[in-house]
């Protein structure tokens, strides 16, 4: 699998954008970008890949599958309730023991939740 710095780099150079532009869209200093290019330091934000795919005009989901592969893991946006951070920390424990078919199940649930369905019941 494609690093997360290069899908961002791919990703950018098609946009025809300067790694200069793109930092300071991100609001994030140049040399942060260029350490997340080079791999050098962790994949960003799930909430900075989305801006960053927004602006580039790119697939979200596959610069969060590409930052979760390099570690295992991407960080989350801060200000999640103590109910949403007990959710994402039963979520971390149970992970290794979920099939393919429960990850199909909580995709599905999800995606509906995202457009506006009622979700699980």
């Amino acid at each position: 699998m494609e690093s997360f710095g290069s899908v961002l780099r791919r990703w950018r150079t098609e946009a025809g954008m300067t790694m200069g532009q793109l930092a300071r869209q991100l609001d994030v200093p140049i040399t942060y970008l260029s350490d997340v290019e080079r791999d050098t330091r962790p994949a960003m934000s799930a909430e900075r890949i989305g801006r960053a795919a927004a602006i580039l005009g790119a697939n979200v989901e596959e610069g969060l599958k590409a930052a979760a592969a390099r570690g295992g893991s991407f960080k989350l946006p801060a200000g999640v309730s103590p109910i949403g951070q007990d959710a994402g920390a039963s979520l971390m424990r149970t992970w290794a023991a979920l099939s393919d078919e429960d990850f199909s199940q909580l995709r599905a649930w999800l995606d509906e939740r995202t457009k506006g369905g009622s979700g699980l019941r």
